[in-house]
């Protein structure tokens, strides 16, 4: 349940227009984004297995769009980042980006009505970064979900989810850190490459349940 949760709300913050600017608010943000998502999923063409991919194509769009990887990427990996030549950090970027496109996407398939309500937020001293609380309406268990965003380019971008107190780059960070122990940069991406792929695949398969 945590990963379809954590992938749905990933993807579910992601999807405001490129239209708006800074002057919207992170509420804004995550509730418009939510109501986008949540008429996608609810849309007829979503629940019909025939044309689902079109509607998860949309989706992925969005994703792309509205999330720093960059800065995501650069938090995962933490200090040891620095050991990362430009050329590794680029395809470093871009394999973790396809391999969190391809996990999340191959998840929404477990949508079953959940809602996301606004619970609050907390500013930093300098307005650039906010952490917004919210309340995901389970059909089981309600879970506390916030989501840290920061301004770049003039809008508000997620670059983490923390569910009932577990962050989303925290639990990379440990995944990541254990492999640079022992390896190089390019060990690790190589397996994240091919952890993508493997995630790719999945998500063709299920298309074609």
């Amino acid at each position: 349940m945590y990963k379809t949760l954590l992938s749905f709300l990933f993807v579910l913050t992601l999807s405001v227009s490129t239209a708006f600017a800074v002057s919207v608010t992170p509420k804004q943000r995550v509730e418009d984004g939510s109501a986008r998502i949540f008429n996608l999923l609810l849309q007829e063409e979503f629940q019909n297995p025939q044309t689902r991919p079109e509607v998860l194509k949309e989706i992925e769009t969005e994703l792309i769009s509205f999330f720093d990887f960059e800065e995501f990427a650069t938090r995962t990996v933490g200090p040891k980042w620095r050991q990362f030549t430009p050329d590794q950090k680029t395809r470093f970027t871009d394999a973790f980006t396809e391999l969190l496109r391809n996990s999340y996407i191959n998840t929404l398939n477990s949508y079953n009505g959940e809602t996301l309500s606004y619970v609050g937020e907390i500013r930093s001293k300098d307005g650039n970064k906010v952490e917004v609380h919210t309340l995901f309406k389970g059909q089981e268990k309600d879970y506390p979900v916030s989501f840290r965003m920061l301004v770049k380019n003039d809008n508000w971008y997620v670059y983490d989810v923390i569910i009932e107190g577990i962050s989303m780059i925290k639990n990379y960070r440990e995944q990541f850190h254990d492999i640079l122990i022992k390896a190089e940069p390019e060990e690790l991406i190589t397996r994240i490459r091919e952890k993508a792929k493997e995630k790719k695949e999945e998500t063709i398969k299920n298309e074609k349940k």
